[in-house]
């Protein structure tokens, strides 16, 4: 990993202080640095991607209704590598594996702006920023799918949690969200909202009202997120699956 002049580049202060997410990839297709937001929209560790081939982070799903996205995201990166200057701007359909379910993807749109990275005349490699254009409403759902095992694996409820709250957040700045956004809020401001998530979790978990609203109320103190917001993510995903 030494022998690349990228290699030092995944702990420079500068290029981490990017707030966008970006990936650093050397001639030979290997990750050598990606941002901190780039580890959040994907999901991943630094140590999951640093060092570690393209297609191995991120292999192509074999079961995506858009067969060859492996080789139009190769054909990104070689473009890349081959300009001399300028960016290029590419739209991308491309999956990601979930991290929380080992052998399921994620289904991802993303808009790819890959810049050459040249010293004199040396290719050293492409960087890629990217943006996710995934459905958010498709983002949502897949986050609040996880809330049962969230309430039963302690370890699991804080990232979800977290990723709830950013994507509610970034729903304000979509428009064709905002009547599901105007849901939400009503939700959360009326008290039958914990009702309803306890009847929820009562005929999931076949168990008694005190009992369903232990289980809400333990997600709620474990990851600091109000009682109202956990049981109006319940509800919510309810809805979308009626």
């Amino acid at each position: 990993m030494t022998d690349s002049p990228l290699a030092g580049r995944h702990a420079d202060p500068l290029f981490l202080s990017q707030t966008a997410p970006v990936v650093l990839i050397d001639e030979s297709m290997l990750i050598r640095a990606a941002t901190p937001s780039y580890r959040l929209v994907t999901a991943r560790a630094e140590e999951e991607l640093v060092g570690v081939g393209v297609f191995d982070a991120f292999p192509p799903n074999p079961d995506s209704d858009e067969p060859g996205t492996g080789d139009q995201l190769l054909g990104a990166l070689e473009s890349g590598l081959r300009r001399t200057r300028g960016d290029e701007v590419r739209s991308l359909r491309y999956d990601i594996p979930d991290s929380r379910r080992p052998g399921r993807f994620l289904h991802r749109s993303w808009v790819l702006v890959t810049t050459p990275i040249h010293d004199g005349t040396r290719t050293l490699g492409v960087q890629v920023k990217v943006r996710d254009e995934s459905s958010i409403g498709t983002r949502l759902a897949e986050v609040l799918h996880g809330y049962t095992t969230a309430l039963e694996a302690d370890d699991r409820a804080t990232p979800v949690a977290g990723e709830l709250h950013e994507l509610l957040t970034t729903l304000e700045d979509y428009d064709v969200m905002a009547e599901e956004v105007r849901h939400l809020r009503r939700a959360l401001s009326t008290r039958p909202v914990i009702d309803q998530a306890k009847g929820i979790v009562m005929a999931e978990h076949r168990c008694d009202a005190d009992a369903a609203f232990r289980l809400v109320s333990r997600m709620s103190q474990d990851t600091n997120v109000r009682l109202a917001d956990v049981a109006a993510a319940i509800v919510y995903q309810a809805s979308r699956r009626a």
